[in-house]
């Protein structure tokens, strides 16, 4: 095991699920998007100001009945606007109303209207998803959202080269499309190919620069087996600018130095996170500085100690939590073995001494 490899169960499912509903908008259609090629309806909002007051709306913070009464009014003042429409029907489909989602889906032109359809059975039936977009591919084998909607749903299913099918067919027809091109990162990082899967990212960050959450998970990539150093020596620089003192960027940051070989380093990263709010942080911190100490720098009581803090934090549910967990166990059990638990108080003569943690 090396530097991030324990890092992956933090960076692989809690870092992309706090950035999943902020980037992947099932919608997808934003300005710079172009015309689609099949009904040749605009999909871009065509007024920079609507665009941002959408994009408000469409926050996960904004409460749903707020939201959905927002975009209503503002598609009855803009009638025929496609993506404001689909933005209406996607976040109403978020939130499970399917009536208004359907409502709004109504007033979409074909093929829209079916993807719209797929998008909203997606959710409960992504068989019967997958059914109707194959048909409108079979009428339009150009419309690259219902290639999108397809990559989502084989990707949601696991169905990594399938999904890497479609999404590469998406791109090929729109090549500077944001949603594709983080969703193909994605699928090819799960698919064990990070640089491919940065380079994706490095393709959407230039349509989308502020989006810091990418950011992080472009600097994951390039710590994971088969990355790039230089690569995330760059990120970091940019990270710790732009997110001073955020704990995961620190985190990573003690992954670099290890995989630098420079392992106090790294140890002093990872000792500074084990009292942070986060967590997430907190536990791989810990994590992380008990196999360094155990394994590398010869501190067994210190490992034991961070291995308590690992077993603080609640644990998560996912197979890479699992298994930390195990092998945690299972390390310290080894330390017992050989003495390295945390000091044992003396006990006085007639009194009683307190266990060991």
């Amino acid at each position: 095991m090396k530097g991030l490899s324990a890092l992956g169960g933090y960076c692989g499912g809690t870092l992309l699920a706090r950035v999943g509903p902020a980037v992947i908008l099932w919608a997808g259609f934003l300005s710079g998007c172009g015309t689609l090629p099949s009904p040749g309806v605009k999909v871009s909002f065509g007024d920079p100001a609507l665009e941002s007051r959408v994009r408000a709306l469409l926050s996960p913070r904004r409460p749903d009945g707020e939201a959905l009464r927002g975009l209503e009014e503002l598609l009855e003042s803009h009638p025929g606007n496609v993506a404001l429409a689909w933005a209406l029907a996607d976040r109403a489909a978020r939130a499970g109303r399917e009536k208004e989602a359907e409502k709004a889906f109504a007033s979409l032109p074909w093929p829209f209207r079916e993807a719209a359809l797929a998008r909203l059975e997606a959710e409960k039936d992504p068989g019967r998803a997958l059914k109707r977009l194959k048909k409108i591919l079979r009428k339009d084998p150009g419309f690259y959202p219902a290639l999108y909607l397809e990559g989502r749903i084989y990707s949601q299913e696991g169905k990594w080269e399938k999904a890497q099918e479609a999404l590469v067919a998406c791109l090929e027809r729109a090549p500077r499309w944001p949603p594709a091109l983080f969703e193909a990162a994605r699928v090819l990082a799960a698919r064990k190919k990070p640089r491919e899967a940065a380079s994706y990212l490095g393709r959407y960050l230039a349509f989308r620069p502020e989006d810091q959450e990418a950011r992080l998970f472009r600097l994951r990539l390039f710590l994971s087996p088969g990355g790039d150093l230089s690569g995330a020596r760059r990120e970091l620089r940019r990270l710790k600018k732009s997110l001073p003192g955020d704990p995961r960027v620190r985190l990573m940051e003690g992954a670099l130095r290890e995989l630098e070989g420079k392992l106090r380093k790294a140890a002093e990263i990872y000792r500074s996170l084990l009292e942070v709010e986060d967590r997430d942080v907190r536990r791989r911190a810990a994590f992380n500085l008990g196999y360094l100490l155990m394994k590398k720098l010869g501190d067994p009581k210190g490992a034991y100690r961070a291995f308590q803090v690992f077993l603080s934090c609640p644990a998560g549910e996912s197979l890479a939590d699992k298994v930390d967990l195990l092998r945690v166990r299972t390390w310290l059990l080894e330390l017992k073995e050989k003495g390295a638990a945390l000091p044992e108080q003396k006990v006085p003569p007639g009194g009683k001494g307190r266990k060991s943690e």
